[in-house]
């Protein structure tokens, strides 16, 4: 009896790590400038993740409190409905156990190796060999969008990696739509909408939905496509305590978009061939300051040469199985070249309830790099079975040479990320500011110019406990907060409106507003914007109301402590519910595991067999 060919399963989990921890390695050697400047602080959008990052840390860290309401931004907003918040995502426990400059940094290190083995896994779903699928991998992680959004700030972009493996369990729905493929496409599909941002709600399904299609005629099934309604409300229950309330506030608060809008902020109007060579050709994506910003933010997507040859050679010796991607690239290359093409896909889109509110299509060009990169890895195999006998050394060179490439060319982009040195701040007592005070801090030290973008320099006045009222937010969320030295500032932050009364004290936490008023009955005014959620949870007073925008309560006469606290009705709905659907997850997956029995070869009759067979 021969022994089984098979790798034992230690042996099989040494390997996984070892090629783990080689992935891990070359990608932090990618992203050698995230360390070279390891405490360095974030420009550009940087700076409000960063402190919406902060801002959930230091609410459950110093006060002991879920990230529900955020008084430091924009006169009090909400945090957990915030479009851009990460605060019930993977990506936030990084920041929340190693702090949030290290943390944030780390989880990009680590995203970005999560995409590697997405493309990968899905890259071997459509029959590619391991060559091949680890460069579709490569190009996709490496290539130029990534780079240019980690470096400007948009933290939600990492996301994206999760889409590949939601594919990957749609690959599995083709003959049979099964509980744990539709719970395993929900989980990641939810995922990506966790760690992403406002425009992962709308072009992921998009994607999803095409990829879907695209499947069902290869395969010649309508399954992939009847799977999408399960594995859709599945995702969002998973989801719900992020997408319910941020549904929510951009329901209450909208952003509206014109379909006309590119934002690519540079005085001429780019061609279809001159935003597809900008995008995945032109080397100059992070050397020309000119075109930095919004231009090659909104459109770099540096592949280089050699892919996009070896897409080609790729559709042509392996149309048979290719063309689903290549079809696929067609449509979401539409879909980006808006306004410079006859047909225009984005302005039939962008009249669809969420799309209304997106702009710049060329950020769906993520799709574009991903089925460009399986392309790629398709021309490979081809060039592969040309030549056999050289086969290890063409893939081999291809590796190398496309590696080098992105590193040479993407990998400097990451330089101005992460670019205000630390400020030391000390911590005080809560009040509000018109903007914060550091702006020209950063204006003075950052490493590179920011006169073309807001220096908002929000990080450091969360960590410092004020207030900024003047802040980027993402929808038309009005503040109405009055900054300290406001002419009709009242001269606390709680103030009773009744002459003959007094606030004699009162305490400011994210959640929870404490306060103590003695005198007359009347209104007492918090300087925080208003919102549906703020209950009375202690003391003698009224429903929480707005008083010209501000949060306010009526309090009877006499002395009075009362105690206020943010409990959003679309947050106390949605935990449960995605508490539920995790348990749920759970269930389907380990019933999933006692249903599957050992590997064929690892049972003696198997072994035998498989003997029997070699002889």
């Amino acid at each position: 009896m021969q022994p089984s060919s098979e790798p034992s399963f230690p042996v099989r989990v040494r390997g996984a790590l070892l090629l783990g921890l080689g992935i891990v390695l070359a990608n932090a050697g990618y992203l050698h400038w995230l360390w070279k400047y390891f405490d360095h602080w974030g420009i550009w959008d940087w700076d409000l993740q960063l402190a919406l990052f902060e801002s959930a840390r230091r609410s459950l860290v110093v006060h002991g409190q879920l990230p529900l309401w955020n008084p430091w931004l924009g006169g009090g907003t909400s945090l957990v409905g915030h479009p851009l918040g990460n605060s019930y995502s993977p990506s936030f426990l990084l920041p929340l156990v190693l702090g949030t400059i290290p943390g944030v940094k780390l989880t990009i290190l680590l995203y970005l190796s999560v995409a590697q083995v997405g493309v990968y896994l899905l890259a071997r779903r459509l029959s590619l060999d391991t060559l091949p699928a680890a460069l579709s991998a490569l190009l996709f992680s490496w290539g130029g969008v990534f780079a240019q959004h980690l470096t400007h700030g948009h933290i939600g972009w990492i996301g994206y990696g999760w889409v590949p493996f939601t594919l990957v369990a749609l690959h599995g729905m083709t003959h049979r739509i099964d509980a744990k493929n539709v719970g395993a496409a929900a989980f990641f599909l939810a995922l990506a909408w966790l760690d992403g941002g406002p425009y992962h709600y709308v072009y992921v399904p998009l994607f999803v939905s095409l990829y879907a299609a695209a499947l069902a005629l290869r395969e010649r099934t309508l399954r992939p496509l009847l799977a999408l309604p399960l594995l859709g409300a599945f995702a969002i229950a998973i989801a719900a305590i992020e997408v319910v309330p941020v549904a929510e506030m951009i329901r209450e608060y909208p952003r509206k978009t014109i379909a006309a809008s590119d934002f690519y902020g540079v005085p001429f109007e780019p061609t279809a061939a001159g935003l597809l060579y900008d995008a995945f050709l032109s080397r100059a994506q992070a050397h020309d300051p000119d075109l930095w910003m919004p231009y090659v933010v909104n459109v770099g997507a540096y592949v280089g040469l050699l892919p996009v040859l070896l897409a080609a050679v790729g559709l042509v010796g392996r149309l048979r199985t290719a063309w689903p991607v290549a079809l696929l690239l067609v449509v979401v290359l539409l879909i980006c070249l808006h306004g410079t093409l006859p047909i225009d896909p984005w302005q039939w889109l962008h009249r669809l309830p969420g799309f209304d509110s997106m702009k710049v299509p060329m950020r769906f060009r993520i799709f574009a790099l991903l089925c460009l990169a399986l392309l790629a890895g398709f021309g490979l195999e081809t060039l592969i079975g040309l030549f056999p006998r050289i086969a290890p050394w063409i893939a081999g060179g291809v590796l190398a040479f496309v590696g080098v490439d992105l590193f040479l060319v993407n990998a400097p982009v990451y330089e101005a990320g992460f670019s205000i040195p630390p400020i030391q701040v000390k911590e005080r007592e809560f009040r509000q500011h018109r903007n914060s005070p550091y702006r020209s801090k950063y204006m003075r030290t950052a490493r590179v110019p920011l006169w073309r973008n807001w220096p908002s320099a929000s990080l450091p006045t969360v960590m410092q406990n004020v207030g900024v009222i003047q802040d980027f937010l993402p929808t038309s969320w009005p503040a109405h907060a009055l900054h300290f030295r406001h002419r009709n500032y009242p001269g606390s932050e709680v103030v009773a409106l009744a002459a003959e009364a007094e606030v004699v004290e009162f305490e400011l936490t994210p959640n929870r507003i404490r306060f103590t008023k003695t005198g007359v009955g009347g209104l007492v005014v918090i300087n925080q914007n208003y919102l549906h959620g703020w209950t009375v949870a202690e003391g003698r007073a009224g429903e929480p109301m707005a008083h010209e925008g501000l949060l306010a309560v009526p309090v009877p006469a006499g002395e009075h402590s009362v105690t206020l606290t943010y409990r959003p009705l679309a947050f106390m709905i949605a935990a449960p519910v995605s508490a539920l659907a995790l348990a749920a997850l759970l269930v389907i997956t380990l019933r999933g595991r006692k249903r599957v029995g050992p590997p064929p070869s690892s049972s003696p009759g198997a072994r035998a067999h498989q003997a029997r067979v070699a002889e």
